[in-house]
């Protein structure tokens, strides 16, 4: 059944897979099969070269569609389990098939593996973030009671009426040198800069972190989204030219869609110019955002594909629609089957309506009073919930 799938050029590109570069080696399988064991930019990198090599045999087009499903898990699964010197004694009539379905299988898991490291990434530099702010707020917290008493001290030399006006500076000093009042007022400067800014640039200071990997991952990852993340998907394109072409600027006509209020003071400079620092953590953490949310989906990826993915197809549903009602015992016109379900519905206010009759009434809240039929309770619980 996957004869058109193996051609003599596949069957050796195949075999190759088998036999280890270098003596003592583990073989190019083993790399692939291999799952991420850290959270770090390498590691990402490692799994893009793999979705690169995998990409490079153009996994993601071929037609399994003549396995049953099924039937291709299990020879992904017998692909997994067994070594490479135990796949090269197997027939090439079995080892070519296994190999397909476990390159894959292998395709959907990297792609999958790929968007939780990245997923992960961003928490940690969010929770790195977080960890250096709760430092700094104890810092300006202590820098705060430091100043206020050098505050306290200052205004008593201010207002001591024996230090005439001539020597006011000379009797700051001797409390306080010139170099250590600088370093005062520098430290002043700090504990006037609002702490949300301080979150952001302690943020920021993971760009260069990032952009180990965030360059090759957006290029290598096939994105797609719904007609909502159409700025989005575009500012990732955006991104993507930037860094194929080696620019920094962003084009003044970038879309600004995708930026929501607590990021735009930090995207636009005061001179209303886009900071690509900014601009690019917005797009990433917006990008990370999305695909846990479904608006946009990895093409070829299981855990985060396109959401009417994991339904049947409406060509298939069609033609199996009525044995699968049958099955279920439900009719096949649906509006049928919502006046049943309503039917039902109201049947159960009913009994329920008959129960509040029979047994003393509960309160809904303070104010609320107790309910003596279905409908006062309906609409004090409605009231409740809002």
């Amino acid at each position: 059944m996957l004869v058109p799938l193996i051609d003599e050029f596949r069957a050796q590109e195949l075999d190759k897979l088998l036999k280890p570069l270098e003596p003592n080696r583990p073989s190019p399988l083993a790399w692939l099969r291999n799952s991420a064991t850290s959270n770090t930019p390498q590691t990402i990198l490692e799994a893009l070269t793999k979705l690169d090599r995998l990409q490079e045999w153009e996994v993601s087009k071929w037609d399994l569609s003549v396995l049953n499903p099924n039937r291709r898990k299990q020879l992904a699964q017998i692909g997994f389990r067994s070594t490479a010197q135990g796949l090269v004694r197997m027939s090439e009539q079995k080892r070519h098939p296994v190999l397909l379905a476990l390159l894959y299988q292998l395709y959907e898991e990297v792609l999958d593996e790929l968007v939780e490291l990245f997923d992960r990434m961003l928490e940690k530099v969010i929770s790195s973030g977080n960890r250096k702010f709760a430092k700094l707020q104890q810092e300006i917290a202590g820098l705060a009671n430091d100043k206020i008493k050098i505050l306290h001290d200052l205004v008593q030399i201010l207002l001591d009426p024996n230090i005439t006006d001539g020597d006011l500076r000379s009797a700051i000093y001797r409390f306080l040198p010139e170099e250590k009042l600088r370093l005062t007022f520098d430290e002043c400067a700090r504990l006037a800069e609002p702490l949300n800014d301080n979150s952001f640039k302690l943020m920021a200071s993971r760009y260069s972190y990032l952009r180990r990997f965030v360059p090759t991952f957006l290029d290598t990852l096939p994105l797609s989204g719904n007609a909502e993340t159409t700025g989005l998907r575009k500012a990732i394109e955006i991104l993507r030219e930037l860094d194929a072409d080696g620019k920094r600027k962003v084009p003044d006509d970038a879309p600004v869609d995708c930026i929501d209020d607590k990021w735009w003071k930090y995207v636009f400079t005061d001179d209303d110019k886009v900071s690509r620092r900014f601009y690019e953590l917005c797009t990433l953490f917006k990008l990370r955002a999305n695909l846990r949310s479904g608006n946009i989906w990895v093409e070829g990826s299981r855990r985060y594909a396109k959401l009417d993915s994991y339904l049947i197809p409406h060509g298939h549903w069609q033609q199996s629609r009525g044995v699968t009602c049958e099955l279920l015992n439900l009719p096949e016109d649906g509006a049928a089957h919502l006046m049943s379900q309503q039917a039902e519905l109201e049947l159960l206010y009913e009994q329920f309506d008959d129960f509040l009759d029979e047994k003393p009434a509960r309160k809904i809240d303070a104010a609320g009073g107790e309910p003596n039929n279905i409908i006062t309770f309906k609409i004090q619980s409605g009231k409740k919930l809002k």
